[in-house]
């Protein structure tokens, strides 16, 4: 299976295009961006589907807890309101040019107030081509305003846009760039007509280097040729996943890959054990992590160790908290291949927290702690990767002038202060 960048989710939609004619340097262009997840209070899931070589499907899901419920008169109905804007730029070179825009909006009635999902898609035109989707969403009850981006694909061989695997239980796509083991899923294709060859294999996965190394972070490579391929047709039901499996999806020739991780029924959180351990790598030392790993009481070595952190219960308690929240956040934003949270972008986010600025291009990240251009402040840049395997892959730019600023970040931990929070 692949990256798709995606996740699962009755509304009223309105929908209205505009052609723009204005281009802009690709290259100039940057987008604060913040993975910090409670400085958000909503946090909708997006993708793209191609359902014909001039159309495509916008869906959206958002979660209710997340969302305002008002009533315009007290005999009304509960409803949560929310303004979408889409703006479609399609991208010639090192330049995007506005081509067209959406504007509907979801309108969700729940008198109960109970939990549930807010799901809505959009039909829309769509030709070939690379484009980036700037997307405004607005909860017009709370009075707030996010922005969020997706980059699209639609090209002559096969995208990731090009398939939609659907949840069975729940009649909504997957909008996660990963599977959770043991779901019933259904992959759909409607630009692929035919079978789809599917390959499993077993990707190994390393921790990154610390951002001071020369080292070269290791990543899944694909097995050639294919040994044992197995085709089915539009539809076919996938129940069962092993897991860590990934599948490759190919037709004719060239080989079109296509790849999608499987991941343990409660990613992206922490809930055993063996992940709490793992994660643990980036701020404890060689032989106090083989200790915890050897012993035949894991749970309580883990314990200790964030008990000598953190001094007292409720100040480890909160560094527990905030730690693997980090880590939760890493695999929701940035996993491919891997983990989000053995990836470069994963570690720093984990051990340096949130950036007080990130500026995003189509080629680049660049995270800054502290004031912009002071000398003080620490800069790291993530280039994307070319990978065919996936578009969420970004390496760190290594440097040993990073030494110190990682052992201030560790030290910070070690001595139960939260670093950068």
């Amino acid at each position: 299976m692949t990256n798709m960048k995606s996740s699962f989710f009755l509304s009223v939609i309105v929908l209205l295009l505009l052609a723009c004619t204005s281009s802009r340097d690709l290259n100039q262009q940057s987008r604060n961006l913040s993975y910090d997840r409670e400085a958000t209070p909503f946090h909708p899931e997006l993708y793209v589907y191609h359902t014909s070589d001039d159309s495509s499907t916008f869906y959206l899901k958002l979660d209710s807890r997340e969302l305002l419920y008002a009533r315009k008169a007290p005999d009304a109905p509960f409803e949560a309101r929310l303004q979408i804007e889409v703006s479609i730029e399609k991208i010639e070179g090192f330049a995007t040019i506005p081509v067209d825009s959406l504007s509907f909006r979801v309108i969700d009635q729940n008198n109960d107030q109970e939990r549930r999902v807010v799901y809505s898609k959009q039909n829309f035109k769509l030709k070939e081509g690379d484009y980036r989707f700037d997307i405004s969403i607005t909860d017009l009850n709370r009075r707030w305003e996010q922005g969020h981006f997706v980059e699209v694909v639609k090209s002559a061989s096969f995208s990731k846009e090009d398939f939609l695997w659907m949840d069975v239980d729940r009649d909504m796509p997957v909008f996660t760039p990963w599977l959770n083991e043991g779901r019933k899923l259904v992959l759909r294709s409607d630009r692929c007509n035919g079978d789809i060859a599917i390959e499993k294999w077993e990707a190994e996965e390393s921790l990154p280097p610390p951002p001071y190394t020369n080292a070269t972070p290791r990543y899944p490579s694909l097995p050639f040729p294919n040994p044992n391929p197995f085709s089915f047709t539009e539809d076919t039901l996938i129940s069962e996943l092993g897991m860590t499996s990934l599948f490759i999806m190919e037709k004719g020739t060239p080989r079109h890959i296509w790849t999608l991780p499987v991941r343990n029924p409660h990613f992206p959180k922490v809930e055993t054990v063996e992940q709490m351990m793992t994660a643990l790598r980036y701020i404890s030392g060689r032989k106090e992590y083989e200790r915890i790993e050897t012993s035949n009481y894991r749970k309580k070595e883990i314990d200790e160790f964030w008990l000598d952190c953190g001094g007292s219960k409720d100040r480890t308690r909160e560094l527990i908290r905030i730690y693997y929240q980090r880590v939760e956040e890493a695999n929701v934003s940035f996993s491919s291949l891997l983990p989000g949270w053995k990836t470069d972008r994963g570690v720093i986010h984990i051990v340096f927290g949130n950036p007080n600025r990130i500026k995003h291009t189509p080629q680049s990240e660049i995270w800054i702690y502290g004031e912009e251009n002071n000398l003080s402040s620490v800069t790291f840049e993530f280039i994307k990767t070319g990978d065919q395997l996936t578009d969420n892959h970004f390496v760190l730019e290594r440097n040993p002038l990073f030494r110190p600023d990682w052992d201030r970040a560790v030290t910070a931990w070690r001595n139960g202060r939260i670093f950068q929070e």
